[in-house]
């Protein structure tokens, strides 16, 4: 199965090929956000801190 496109009235399947280069892309940005978004996550977790406090600031 190909990457959906997210389009303007929703995901829908790429048909040409500038569609499907659209889709691969979109596919990487969310894939490299997502890794950032773990990444954020992990590194201010709860009890990550000095003494445990958890604190976001």
């Amino acid at each position: 199965m190909s990457e959906q496109l997210i389009g303007r009235w929703g995901p829908y399947d790429p048909k040409t090929p500038e569609d499907k280069k659209k889709a691969r892309i979109q596919a990487q940005k969310r894939r490299e956000s997502q890794a950032m978004q773990q990444a954020w996550l992990d590194k201010h977790k709860r009890g990550s801190f000095a003494g445990g406090g958890g604190i976001l600031r």
